[in-house]
């Protein structure tokens, strides 16, 4: 040490140690990246943390030569990170055995277990012609161009206006013609996977983890406005970034909502805006959102809307008061769950894809009031993708996506659950539930016959490119799943009693206790 900076040391005794800390904080920092730079690269790719945070482009991630110990491994990480692992002291055990990532994962809350997957560091190619490219990188500037004074007859702005905070400014009519403001919405259902879609997607369009149900003045305000530079996706002079080129979003209740309003909505000036739609068994469904919800108990959420769909897919009429009465869904009022929400099959046939036959109709909900011959087709034109929820573990599900999205492929699954506040334990198999499955097992029947019958033949029409159904020869036998009780309990019993849909008549179908059980039937 020279004697200039030893005699400042002598005379500075406190500023002398706090320049000692700093060197020490230095070295450490040096030793880490030296550490980093030169231990092997572990993985690579853009996208966002579960806090809807950016990571930087090329993200690396390092490993400790495997013969380490799990101290030096802890050494690894040192300061200025010791705090945090000193945190970790009491769970000596869950760490033993772990490598770097998994500590990283611990400290950062990071997700990491896309790591463990095959490698595939080529980047996404977006599939679209030279002019489609252009128009989708200029987009971003030319925002405020798409809109016009509304067009919406005052009726329907009345009964709007008090649910959205907006001047219900409508987009021009023909806005996409050049080309899609909006990519793609993961549409429905919720609790079907669609915040790993959102979480996996995320890393193509800059957007936050969570649902977005706005009309689509407001929603493109926030796409193109707040998301690029909250999320990632904008550059300095305004164009779109290239590695987040495509623009979506996400409101799994946007298939049924407001009686399909919405759908409706989007597709009068987002015609090639893809909707992306999950579904699985409806009673298991049910279990999973209720978990998520809890509050009441099924038996008590039986509430149905009194009003019908309109031809604008709007849930709106006067009650028995004759006060207009408006509903978001199936289930009126503010509730989000109930039995009629597990209809899928009528939500999914009100977007107008298939014929709606007579003897179609006989499997849609016949029986209440606002199915069967009551269902309005809201001719949607948008492609929609459906999947099944078991899918998300099938690399073929996420190649026909990709391809469905037009780009070489999709990012690895980043798998995400939503929990919501007020977690239930709700076992839908409990014995005090066969009356409550037995309610819902029609309405499953019913949608396996019609995916299977009415919907795949649209799917797998060579003249039909606006249907397609993920693995489509595969996912049959899923569908054929939803016609049995998944926890085993209850039969299929074919009533001597009709469905009749003009000329056509089918048997009604009813679930009952299985007499192999010895207990008494439902």
């Amino acid at each position: 040490m020279s004697k200039s900076f030893s005699g400042a040391i002598q005379r500075h005794p406190i500023r002398s140690g706090m320049v000692l800390r700093i060197i020490a904080v230095a070295l450490t920092v040096i030793t880490i990246l030296q550490i980093y730079l030169s231990s092997e690269v572990i993985h690579q790719y853009h996208g966002h943390d579960e806090g809807g945070v950016p990571f930087p482009p090329k993200t690396r991630l390092v490993r400790p030569p495997p013969e380490t110990t799990t101290n030096e491994r802890r050494n690894f990480i040192k300061r200025p990170f010791a705090s945090k692992m000193k945190k970790q002291s009491n769970e000596k055990s869950e760490l033993n055995g772990t490598d770097t990532l998994s500590v990283f994962q611990k400290i950062f809350n990071v997700d990491l277990r896309q790591d463990s997957r095959d490698r595939d560091d080529s980047a996404v190619q977006l599939l679209h012609s030279e002019t489609e490219l252009k128009f989708m990188n200029e987009r971003q500037s030319q925002f405020e161009t798409w809109y016009k004074a509304s067009l919406m007859n005052s009726t329907m702005k009345q009964l709007l206006q008090p649910h959205y905070n907006a001047d219900l400014e409508f987009l021009q009519h023909d806005a996409d013609r050049d080309g899609p403001w909006l990519d793609f919405v993961i549409a429905g259902f919720p609790k079907c996977g669609t915040t790993t879609l959102m979480a996996t997607l995320g890393q193509l369009a800059p957007m936050p983890i969570k649902d977005v149900c706005e009309l689509p003045p407001k929603l493109l305000s926030m796409v193109y406005q707040e998301w690029p530079l909250q999320y990632g996706g904008s550059t300095n002079n305004g164009t779109t970034s290239s590695l987040l080129l495509l623009r979506g979003n996400k409101c799994p209740a946007f298939v049924g909502n407001m009686g399909g309003a919405m759908m409706k909505i989007f597709s009068n000036s987002l015609k090639r805006t893809k909707f992306i739609i999950g579904i699985r068994h409806p009673v298991m469904w049910f279990q999973s959102f209720w978990r998520m919800q809890g509050g009441m108990d099924p038996y008590q959420r039986q509430m149905t809307c009194p009003c019908r769909p309109n031809q604008w897919g709007l849930r709106v009429c006067r009650n028995t008061t004759k006060q207009v009465e408006f509903c978001w869904n199936e289930c009126g009022g503010n509730n989000i769950l109930c039995l009629a929400r597990t209809r899928f099959h009528v939500a999914l046939a009100q977007i107008g894809k298939t014929a709606l036959t007579n003897e179609e109709r006989q499997w849609l909900a016949p029986k209440d009031f606002d199915g069967g011959d009551k269902i309005i087709s809201l001719e949607i034109p948008n492609d929609i993708f459906i999947y099944e929820l078991a899918q998300l573990e099938d690399g073929t599900m996420w190649e026909e996506l990709a391809a469905f999205l037009r780009v070489s492929k999709t990012p690895k699954p980043n798998y995400h659950g939503a929990r919501g506040k007020h977690l239930s334990h709700l076992n839908i198999c409990d014995t005090k539930y066969d009356d409550f499955r037995a309610m819902i097992m029609p309405y499953s029947y019913e949608l396996s016959v019609w995916l299977l019958e009415y919907l795949l033949p649209v799917a797998r029409d060579p003249t039909r490119d606006d249907v397609v159904v993920a693995n489509i020869d595969s996912v049959a036998a899923i569908f054929e799943t939803y016609k049995v009780d998944p926890c085993g309990r209850l039969v299929l019993q074919i009533d001597d009693s009709r469905v009749q849909m003009g000329d056509d008549v089918r048997q009604e179908v009813k679930f009952v206790l299985d007499p192999a059980l010895n207990i008494t039937s439902l």
